[in-house]
């Protein structure tokens, strides 16, 4: 990849990188986030760098969100707020040559180099938007995201990034309101504790039915059903049949919750993952996975938050457990 440059523990895209894929129907990964953001999780990149050599359908870019080529597009807006901005301007510079997109952000890194990469599969029924619950607040994340190439996507992301006023949990608040909106429902108060918040948003939804045409388009999968999950959730715990990556891969670890670096994985196709100890067998892991799941719910429940979401769905993919 000759427009990636290393230097030191970082890699980026050049400054003059053109952003245009060569192949078309391509799957584009990417970060997009600040350069020192880049720098700090250059192990993590690497992974997706990994895994973009062993699958040829994929195309990774690390973006830095202060990139000269959206200055004109996309402003200079909060650089958490930019960067879905960045995204959709991507997807358009590549209509017909990028058919998906997964956004990840920077402290997540890939554990599985052996998961399928038909992302398609998140996209049920030729859905353009995939979101994702994460399980310690119930908050749909802004984390990581999948979006078709379409212009229901780039315009929902243009519209997310023009948010960046919104005073409750940076773009991660600002998500839900948007959801809301699109739903047609009544927004929520902002003022006070981000957990108030996110239990009206869960209500509205959940009293809404879902009824909405938004969902013809979108998707949200529940707790331990999409492509990445907090690591700590499972005390890094994966399996090489039901997981793909971990999301808060922090530098330092994140030691409180017994946090671990970016796994080193080899690029020539000759994985090291059976000597991961972290690396569970699948009864095992599915075992603690659905553990946690029944914690979580518990702890939400106490909460106020409903028991079960018409948001979720429950996934059929051979890449996570079944219901």
């Amino acid at each position: 990849l000759p427009a990636l440059v290393t230097n030191g523990s970082s890699f980026v895209v050049s400054e003059s990188f053109d952003f245009k894929v060569e192949t078309p129907n391509s799957t584009l990964i990417l970060s997009v986030s600040h350069p020192g953001h880049l720098k700090k999780y250059a192990e993590n990149l690497q992974t997706f760098h990994c895994y973009q050599q062993l699958h040829p359908n994929i195309v990774f870019w690390a973006v830095p969100s202060t990139h000269t080529a959206f200055d004109k597009d996309c402003g200079s807006v909060n650089q958490m707020f930019k960067r879905h901005c960045v995204v959709a301007s991507i997807l358009e510079r590549n209509k017909g040559l990028i058919d998906l997109a997964l956004h990840v952000d920077s402290d997540i890194a890939v554990v599985n180099l052996k998961a399928p990469s038909n992302f398609e599969r998140f996209l049920p029924s030729g859905r353009d938007l995939a979101l994702h619950n994460r399980f310690h607040n119930n908050e749909v994340t802004a984390s990581s995201y999948l979006v078709r190439n379409t212009d229901f996507s780039r315009k929902f992301l243009r519209e997310w990034a023009s948010m960046y006023k919104f005073p409750a949990n940076a773009d991660n608040g600002a998500l839900h309101a948007l959801l809301l909106k699109r739903m047609g429902l009544e927004t929520c108060p902002t003022q006070g504790d981000y957990t108030v918040f996110l239990l009206c948003f869960q209500r509205r939804v959940q009293q809404s039915k879902c009824q909405s045409d938004f969902f013809r388009k979108a998707v949200v999968w529940g707790l331990g059903d999409s492509w990445e999950y907090d690591g700590w959730v499972l005390m890094y715990a994966w399996n090489q049949n039901h997981s793909f990556m971990h999301h808060a891969m922090k530098v330092p670890p994140i030691k409180e919750k017994n946090g671990r670096l970016a796994p080193t994985l080899p690029c020539d196709g000759a994985t090291t993952n059976h000597t991961d100890s972290y690396m569970l067998d699948t009864e095992a892991f599915r075992k603690k996975l659905h553990v946690r799941v029944n914690f979580t719910r518990g702890v939400l429940r106490k909460a106020g938050f409903p028991l079960r979401s018409c948001l979720w769905t429950r996934a059929n993919s051979s890449i996570i457990p079944p219901p």
